[in-house]
């Protein structure tokens, strides 16, 4: 088995490296010295990154005309956590927000900027003269100025949608022409943005039209131009263009594809990239309970794009699995794979398909093991809050114990976390691939598999080290350990990481 592994120096200090010193943050230089930037007293966690608000505040005191600058957090209507920077210029001038926001990202990963700007007069103060971040008003919108010249809607499907735009991203001031995920948004707001207008517009869009057409104004002409333009297949084009062999990406278990936005930004420019989201999205079409059915379906999907192969894919998690076998199927076929990718998948025994006593076993088995790894994780994660990890591992120990079909987390956000609002054909396509999930028995591929581990393993995998792959995957096992974890492997700053690690196996695999 072939290992390729991300390596760290931990222990060398680079000019420019940042590091912590006893509630302080600061900084290395090229001349040896360390500089002081900022307490660091306010730490938060934010889509699952740890973030220091004073590291932000530091890089924000270098902008001018910047004189007084506190960062903080707010829930967006979805009840997302979001970072928002209040601000005092010198003289009261205005800010071009455009212009900060560009320096912010040329010093900070994304997932550090903050989503709205507020500028104000002055702070509120406390008792003691310190800031009082309690009485800071809440912002106006998720993107203070927004990014681009704002243009007003101009028919009535752009008011429509403005109006819908702005109430889910809490903006009073949307121009039809500003890039949804430019002013706030991700893909589970994108999620209820879209149930949200099938509700009051009676209209239901793909949400793989975020894609390429993110703003309100593209938006707008998809819905004016007919019910045609709105067809729904699994078969989802993210960059079509280009002159090497497509890759097709499976969804994971969000059913849809938005979780690759910002990797296949990184990829290679001429690299076709496909996504495959479940069936039945659509409310439709119904929704596939085996792998591999799904698997089937998917292969019929990528054949009208590439009848011959041979074929690059992959997938997140459950996708992985699904992607796992689509090769098999491929191969049997008598067609050829050049690349599978799993990305944080495993190839963990399902036990649906046993007997109930073997069943009961070795889910008893499964659950000790368990146990004791949530123990040993629990002392060694001494930077996380042991309430916390309390708190997830028995909402994991329940499902293991009971058997209930998977939800998913950030379905919570739809109509302000009230999971009962999500409509039923999203409900019922989330049963059904849980359900194929549970019941699949993975077996022996002929070919190898390259496995995207997160470097932090935040759950209990039987084997922690090649996922179980190497049992099943008889070619071997490229292993290539990506920073972060399972929740956070395409969030800024792993994806730029990750898709050069992908492209370049991709270019290497023909």
């Amino acid at each position: 088995m072939t290992s390729e592994r991300f390596i760290t120096d931990p222990i060398g200090l680079n000019p420019g490296m940042r590091f912590y010193k006893t509630g302080d943050l600061v900084q290395y230089t090229p001349e040896g010295t360390v500089t002081f930037l900022n307490r660091i007293d306010f730490q938060v966690k934010i889509r699952g990154f740890r973030i220091e608000l004073g590291e932000i505040e530091s890089v924000l005191s270098l902008y001018e005309p910047i004189r007084e600058k506190v960062v903080v957090v707010k829930e967006d209507p979805s009840h997302e956590k979001m970072l928002v920077a209040y601000l005092v210029t010198e003289n009261n001038v205005e800010i071009n927000y455009q212009d900060l926001r560009q320096f912010l990202k040329e010093r900070l990963p994304d997932y550090m900027v903050p989503s709205a700007f507020v500028r104000m007069e002055s702070f509120p103060l406390t008792a003691t003269l310190k800031i009082d971040r309690k009485a800071l008003p809440e912002p106006e919108s998720l993107a203070g100025s927004l990014s681009r010249e704002y243009v007003e809607p101009r028919t009535q499907t752009e008011k429509e949608l403005v109006k819908i735009w702005g109430s889910m991203l809490n903006a009073k001031k949307i121009g039809v022409n500003d890039d949804f995920f430019e002013i706030g948004g991700h893909s589970m707001i994108a999620v209820a943005l879209i149930v949200r207008i099938e509700k009051e517009m009676g209209i239901r869009i793909p949400l793989a039209t975020f894609f390429d057409r993110s703003t309100v104004a593209l938006m707008a002409e998809l819905i004016d131009n007919g019910p045609e333009s709105l067809k729904w297949r699994s078969l989802v084009p993210i960059r079509p263009g280009g002159s090497k062999k497509p890759l097709f990406l499976v969804h994971g278990m969000g059913l849809n594809v938005l979780l690759y936005t910002t990797v296949v930004n990184y990829l290679d420019p001429d690299q076709p990239v496909y996504g495959l989201q479940a069936k039945g999205l659509n409310g439709v079409d119904e929704p596939l309970d085996t792998i591999e059915e799904i698997a089937a379906y998917y292969i019929s999907e990528i054949m009208t794009v590439d009848p011959e192969g041979p074929y690059a894919m992959a997938g997140f998690s459950l996708g992985g699995r699904i992607a796992y076998e689509m090769a098999r199927q491929i191969v049997a076929m008598g067609k050829s794979v050049s690349f599978l990718g799993l990305f944080d998948a495993s190839a963990d025994e399902s036990y649906g398909n046993l007997p109930l006593p073997e069943r009961t076993a070795r889910r008893i088995s499964h659950m000790m093991h368990y146990i004791n790894w949530n123990i040993s994780h629990f002392f060694r994660e001494k930077s996380e809050s042991k309430f916390d990890i309390i708190k997830r591992r028995l909402k994991g120990l329940e499902k293991k114990i009971t058997g209930l079909d998977f939800k998913v987390e950030n379905m919570d956000t739809i109509s302000k976390g009230k999971r009962k609002e999500l409509p039923k054909y999203l409900r019922r396509v989330h049963k059904a691939n849980s359900r194929a999930d549970r019941n699949y028995v993975i077996r022996e591929y002929p070919g190898a598999v390259h496995l995207f581990k997160a470097q932090k393993q935040t759950f209990y995998i039987t084997d922690p080290v090649a996922y179980g792959w190497d049992k099943m995957a008889k070619g071997g096992v490229f292993i290539h350990e990506i920073p972060g974890e399972h929740s956070n492997t395409f969030a800024p700053p792993n994806d730029k990481y990750f898709a050069n690690v992908l492209q370049e196996h991709l270019n290497h695999s023909i």
